[in-house]
């Protein structure tokens, strides 16, 4: 269909609305709760918001455009509860249609039939009249539109930018006013911004309004509107998925309220199984309850796009069987027939410009990939690839192993490399003997006596009728006076300090005490490790005894007076009393009990050796004591040990007692 035949065609169409709206402007004015005009190219716009797109010049666009929505004018009480559903339901079906017009316009016409209408019964009212809702089947306003582009920065050459239209669009009244399937002529104009990627995805800000008569219906005063919509378009080859959402103010609005803001929310999802033809199907949610927008609303749609047979990347392949209409076909020869160009005809990941090989596949084993040509056997040694365990190392062929493709450096795996093993094929029995010529050494001191069952393989037995069978000679190794079959260690030279010199072994630490004999000062008696000089190697003289039934300690633990706080002067005292529990394992449980005097109240006195004894106890698990082998306990003044009547009496009965409760064993110490 050429330009000028679709032009006259929507001459035709404007007229014949002209002559149904001059036939039609006897009836009551009401207005069109109808907010939803579909974009008249679906194609180049989401479903009700327009982008600054446009059809390509002397391309056109029929379509189809169904859709069913509840209640989208509704009567509410004063506080805003639903009354009435003036139309509850109604279902409408476009018939759509928009042509290019020399790369800058786009002129569109939708004809909508209202299919479907239904409302409630409401009640009669004096000066109050609502029309006929359930009017049924009718057509609805038609609507012609012009789309101007101001300019546009998305090309094909430079993909991505923004761009910027201008639409203008006429309602005629074709539909019934009474019946709210329109409401005479009026004119919306509106602003569109576009954002586009360079994959082609679009972002459309529009904004504008729609210059209409003031009209009133149950109470509702709807005037000029201000129109604003937000859409974004994913967009690839086969699949569109559009998200949008758009809304109208009533300017004129005396008590601005969301009736007069009616908002809706959509996504349509968009099928195109060749480039001519496409499906859409979605559904809204009106997100301001205001008059026109529904309660929901489901959306379905079907268009046709003509475009003039043309190649747009030149390439001699019409788009309409090029796969790849915006970039030209390589023709190289391989598959040249779908318009697209094959960077890599093997798809080896080497583009067919440095491919040497653009045909047939690098085979990619890491050895000359980079010239875009397989290499069956890399290493050049007469075995393939598949077959080589060693690809890119040639085969040494001498007879060993040759047919795994991996070079035999080392045969026999003594570790020496063949060049210099003077026995190849036999490994050599590192033992320490002329280890570097690659032979095995059976007998290494040529003793006669084989190194495997040789006690000395690299010293010849001297075959002195004492132990000739061991293969070594009978020598003083160490030097320490003891020949070595008799010498419990004949690397080690006795130390000969009159302590056990008749075995051979040096003696370190005669006593035992775990200081070495060097460092002690008393080498044949064992240290007493109580926290006092335990590393001088001699036992002390100590002020703490262990006996089998406590530890006596022949000294004071010093307190504040009246209070469980140590004085620093005992300090010394515990650390050495640390020092001997923690070296005595077999102390596995001990009892700290405290005691006073008979001064003071009897109550206080026993909370204080309770206190007193505890301090004791937390000092020594802070000093290295395991918490689980101390136990504290406190007696007050009811054990004394001598007189209170006296001074020096009662300094002994201020004590701190130390009771064994566990011990493996019992030695005193």
């Amino acid at each position: 269909m050429s330009r000028v035949r679709v032009a006259r065609a929507l001459l035709a169409l404007v007229t014949t609305m002209l002559m149904v709206a001059a036939g039609r402007a006897h009836a009551q004015p009401r207005f069109d709760p109808q907010l939803f005009h579909p974009s008249l190219s679906q194609r180049s716009n989401a479903a009700g918001v327009s982008s600054a797109d446009l059809l390509e010049n002397g391309s056109f666009e029929l379509g189809l455009l169904a859709h069913y929505d509840t209640r989208p004018l509704v009567m509410r009480s004063a506080d805003g509860s639903r009354l009435y559903a003036i139309i509850d339901q109604q279902a409408s079906l476009h018939l759509l249609g928009a042509v290019g017009i020399a790369g800058r316009l786009e002129l569109g016409l939708d004809i909508p039939v209202i299919v479907m209408q239904r409302g409630d019964t409401i009640p009669t009212l004096p000066n109050f009249d609502v029309g006929a809702p359930d009017a049924g089947a009718g057509p609805g306003e038609a609507r012609l539109g012009l789309k101007l582009r101001l300019f546009n920065t998305h090309t094909e050459d430079s993909p991505g930018g923004a761009a910027m239209a201008l639409v203008v669009e006429g309602f005629f009244p074709t539909g019934e006013q009474d019946d709210y399937q329109g409401e005479g002529f009026r004119i919306a104009s509106r602003l569109v911004v576009d954002g586009i990627t360079s994959t082609g995805h679009r972002v459309s800000l529009s904004a504008g309004y729609t210059y209409r008569s003031d009209l009133e219906t149950a109470g509702l005063s709807v005037g000029g509107t201000v129109d604003w919509g937000l859409a974004i378009q994913f967009r690839s080859r086969y699949v569109h998925v559009v998200p949008e959402v758009r809304g109208s103010i009533v300017v004129a609005a005396d008590d601005f309220s969301y009736e007069e803001a009616p908002t809706e929310a959509m996504l349509n999802f968009r099928f195109l199984p060749i480039e001519q033809v496409m499906i859409q199907a979605g559904g809204g949610v009106g997100l301001f309850q205001g008059f026109g927008a529904p309660d929901y609303r489901i959306l379905f749609g079907l268009s046709y796009m003509r475009v003039p047979d043309r190649d747009r990347d030149g390439d001699g392949i019409l788009n309409r069987v090029d796969a790849c209409p915006e970039v030209p076909e390589d023709a190289d020869g391989f598959e040249d027939e779908d318009g697209c160009p094959d960077l890599d005809n093997d798809q080896d990941g080497i583009a067919d410009e440095p491919d040497e090989c653009p045909n047939d596949p690098e085979d990619a084993d890491g050895f000359e990939d980079e010239d875009g040509c397989a290499d069956p056997d890399n290493d050049q040694d007469g075995v393939l690839d598949p077959d080589d365990s060693c690809p890119l190392e040639r085969e040494d062929r001498d007879s060993f192993q040759d047919e795994d493709g991996c070079p035999d450096r080392d045969n026999d795996g003594d570790g020496i490399q063949d060049i210099s093993d003077q026995c190849a094929n036999e490994p050599e029995d590192q033992d320490g003997f002329q280890d570097t010529d690659g032979c095995p050494d059976p007998d290494n001191d040529q003793d006669r006596i084989l190194d495997g069952v040789d006690r000395c393989p690299n010293e010849a037995e001297d075959y002195n009728g004492v132990e000739d069978e061991d293969g070594c000679p009978e020598v003083d190794t160490d030097g320490d006076g003891l020949l070595d079959p008799h010498d419990a260690c004949p690397h080690e030279p006795e130390d000969r300090d009159r302590f056990q010199d008749e075995d051979g072994c040096p003696d370190l630490d005669n006593d035992g005490d775990g200081i070495p004999d060097t460092a002690d000062r008393c080498p044949m008696q064992p240290e007493v490790v109580n926290g006092f000089e335990d590393t001088d190697g001699c036992p002390d003289q100590t002020v703490i005894h262990v006996t089998c039934a406590s530890i006596e300690i022949r000294d004071h633990i010093h307190f504040e007076s009246n209070r469980a706080v140590i004085q620093h002067r005992s300090f010394d005292l515990l650390n050495q009393l640390a020092g001997v529990i923690v070296s005595r394992p077999d102390l596995r449980r001990v009892s700290i009990e405290g005691h006073t005097d008979s001064r003071g109240r009897d109550r206080h006195n026993l909370v204080l050796s309770q206190q007193r004894a505890a301090s004791v106890r937390e000092y020594l698990i802070q000093h290295g004591v395991a918490p689980e082998r101390l136990q504290s306990e406190g007696y007050g003044e009811t054990r004394p040990i001598d007189d209170n009547n006296t001074p020096v009496g009662r300094a002994a009965n201020r004590r701190v007692e130390f009771v064994i409760l566990e011990q493996d064993g019992c030695r005193d110490n």
